[in-house]
């Protein structure tokens, strides 16, 4: 039985990566500002070097193809956006903390989905919306082994490391610039500071990515507020107050995303996404990384999740509204149990 694309047509044609695209235009940074600038534009909108980025992935949403509601305005975050979807749920339907141990998909008429406590769920489809963290890393166990040609397009995927430092103070210290770059002689030391006082008084964002988010979340807090400080008193003066507060984002380290968000590299083609995208007998794959537009980000994850329960409703042959089914939803699968065994 044919579970996806037939590997034998696959023509994955390398691109050009954001730093030949840069080359060819003139930009070639040599000093310390000229990379901090850099950094400023490329590594922390997309949480990766230009070398490892692929210039027409970039290029999508930049020339002219963003949405006016790119970014979420709502004062009430995105958690009025889950509550919001939660209560179009049935009691008891919404199943949390289950972490998936396997996923058996033998089966010609069913998938079985076992958890960390034992238990055990059977439908007729599941949608898995596992990070490609999770996949390359192999924390969870797919019976059979998900076929190579699924797996080549998991590993080609980069799951970046994005790290956001807050950092709370007395009082502001700071001009009032949305942003401020440090230009250190080592490329991505904490080169931006994001002035949120706007919305949190008193506190600034820091961005790193890369080798150096590997480091600052693997390494106690503590020295990483002595980083910030020194840099700080640095800029401003030896007298700054230390801070009230310091919280590091750590999802690299994060056993249920291993990183923060895909990045599409230059070896990556639109041909490569099908079948990331495809299924595999019954199951069926969803998330941010199997977006083409708007890979790394929420709203590719919400899409893609759409997207491919409707594919599952065809393929029960269900006439239904979308809105009436049922969803076991986990950290990392859903199953439809709208005709569950």
């Amino acid at each position: 039985m044919q579970c996806g694309p037939d590997p034998s047509n696959l023509k994955c044609e390398k691109e050009m990566s954001v730093r030949s695209g840069l080359k060819y235009v003139g930009w070639n940074p040599k000093n310390p500002v000229e990379k901090t600038l850099e950094f400023f534009k490329y590594d922390a909108e997309y949480a990766d070097d230009p070398d490892t980025t692929s210039l027409n992935s970039t290029l999508y949403l930049e020339e002219g193809n963003t949405d006016d509601h790119f970014f979420v305005t709502d004062p009430r975050g995105f958690d009025i956006f889950l509550q919001e979807m939660k209560k179009a749920l049935p009691p008891g339907v919404l199943k949390l903390k289950k972490n998936v141990t396997s996923v058996d998909w033998t089966g010609s008429d069913k998938v079985i989905v076992h958890t960390e406590d034992g238990s055990k769920y059977t439908a007729e489809y599941v949608l898995c919306t596992f990070s490609i963290g999770v996949l390359a890393n192999n924390m969870v166990r797919f019976e059979p082994k998900l076929p190579d040609w699924k797996l080549t397009e998991i590993y080609k995927f980069r799951m970046t490391w994005f790290t956001k430092i807050f950092i709370k103070f007395p009082s502001a210290f700071w001009a009032e610039n949305e942003w401020i770059l440090y230009a250190d002689n080592r490329r991505g030391y904490y080169p931006v500071f994001g002035n949120l006082n706007a919305a949190i008084p008193n506190t600034l964002l820091l961005i790193v990515v890369g080798e150096e988010s590997r480091r600052i979340e693997g390494q106690n807090d503590t020295k990483t507020k002595d980083e910030i400080m020194t840099i700080l008193r640095k800029i401003y003066n030896e007298d700054i107050e230390d801070p009230e507060a310091i919280y590091v984002t750590k999802w690299g380290m994060d056993p249920l995303q291993y990183g923060s968000f895909s990045n599409w590299p230059p070896e990556v083609s639109e041909e490569c996404y099908r079948y990331l995208q495809a299924p595999v007998g019954r199951l069926y794959f969803a998330g941010e990384a199997t977006h083409e537009k708007y890979n790394g980000y929420l709203q590719g994850a919400y899409l893609t999740g759409q997207e491919q329960a409707k594919l599952i409703h065809q393929a029960l042959g269900d006439s239904q509204k979308l809105d009436s089914s049922y969803w076991f939803v986990f950290p990392l699968v859903a199953i439809h149990v709208s005709k569950i065994l």
